[in-house]
Parts: structure tokens; C-alpha cells; sequence
């Protein structure tokens, strides 16, 4: 290998090593603020806090969020990282509409269960007395259900089911599902989680609705 080449790989492995390192970083700064938001509410979180309680030094909560605002933000960006898929490699075109079915009310309640979904509904609600940051949340929660909704009518296209029944189906799950965390929230008792048997039942009133059987 020519001295030049060495050089570009040393710079190129150098690169990739500081950029795991500050994406280490950045998740360990929203990991924390997940936390405090879920433990202390909305009003009280401070950047401050969010630096000690991730064992960081204020000038990397600077590098990465400037403002509590950017902070904030990046915690409910990161319920999406984390609940997007691709249902591509999953599933085939080949494959039933039950399949897909399955994988997503799966997937939406591996993340309803989440305690990322009480984080973002402290965001959101405690936003209001901040009427540019509210703004702000409410934009970028519109965008992303908007994502998901057409990630939904996406995984049906090659399929002939009628588009509005479609649409339905994914409100009344979404809409479900949601109200199924709610509970653990709202601290009913034995309501810790969304079960499997929960999940099954909803995915079969989903499947009835896309069969226009409901």
C-alpha cells in the first residue's frame, strides 16, 4: 500500500472513530434527558442537570444541543429513531397482509411500552407555556405521524385494499394502542405494560377493518 493510501485510511478510521464517539456521546446526553423528564417532569429540566446526570461536561451538552429547546426536540426525534422501520427486508411482497399486520401492532407496542412515550408526552404538554418551543414540538409530531401514517399505506401498496379502509385501520390502531399505554401512565394498577395477548386482540380487530369485515 502507497504512503498516500495509508494516510487516506488512517484520516478515514480516525473519522469514523470520532464520529461513533460523538454519536456515543449524544445518545448518553438524550439517554439522560429521557430520564430526567420521566422522573421530574418537563419544567425543572435544565441542560445542566441533563450534562451531570450523563457524566458530561456542559461544553459537550453545548457541542451537541445549544439550546434546552434543541434538547427537547432531540428526545422525541429519538422515539422515532427508534420505532422506524423497514419493512422491506422483513417482509416480501410475496408475504399476507396478516404478516405485516403483525409486525407493525408488534412494533407499536414495543414502543408505546417504552418509557420514551412518557418523555414526549411531558415535551409536548409542558411546552404550552412556551409558545415557540410548542410550536416547534407540535410541528415536528405532526411530521413524524405523518411519516408513519405513510410508512402504513406503503407497506399495503401492492395489496387491493381500499385505501380508506387503509387509513382507518391505522388510526384505530394507533389510537388503540396509544390509549393502552395510557394506563401504565396514569398508574392503573396492573396496568404496567401493553401484553402480547392485548396486542394479539388489536391486530385482529385491525385485520377485520382492512377486510372491511368490521
Amino acid at each position: 500500500m502507497s504512503t498516500l493510501k495509508s494516510v487516506e485510511t488512517l484520516i478515514d478510521n480516525e473519522t469514523s472513530r470520532q464520529a461513533r464517539k460523538s454519536a456515543a456521546t449524544r445518545k448518553k446526553l438524550i439517554d439522560a434527558a429521557v430520564d430526567l423528564v420521566v422522573e421530574n417532569g418537563f419544567a425543572t429540566i435544565t441542560t445542566a442537570q441533563v450534562a451531570e446526570r450523563a457524566g458530561l461536561s456542559r461544553g459537550a451538552m453545548q457541542y451537541h444541543f445549544s439550546t434546552r429547546s434543541d434538547m427537547l426536540l432531540a428526545v422525541i426525534d429519538e422515539v422515532w429513531a427508534r420505532t422506524n422501520i423497514s419493512f422491506g427486508a422483513q417482509y416480501p411482497e410475496s408475504s399476507s397482509f396478516e404478516e405485516r399486520v403483525d409486525l407493525i401492532v408488534d412494533r407499536y407496542r414495543v414502543s408505546f411500552n417504552d418509557h420514551l412515550f412518557s418523555a414526549v408526552l411531558e415535551v409536548f404538554h409542558g411546552s404550552r407555556e412556551d409558545p415557540v418551543l410548542f410550536e416547534r414540538v407540535s410541528r415536528r409530531l405532526l411530521e413524524i405521524l405523518g411519516e408513519r401514517a405513510q410508512r402504513w399505506e406503503n407497506l399495503f401498496a401492492d395489496l387491493d385494499l381500499p385505501a380508506d379502509r387503509v387509513r382507518l385501520a391505522h388510526d384505530i390502531l394507533r389510537s388503540t394502542v396509544r390509549g393502552l399505554a395510557l394506563r401504565r401512565i396514569f398508574g392503573e394498577p396492573g396496568h404496567s405494560a401493553i401484553t402480547q395477548d392485548e396486542a394479539d386482540t388489536v391486530g385482529k380487530m385491525v385485520k377485520a377493518i382492512l377486510k372491511d369485515e368490521l
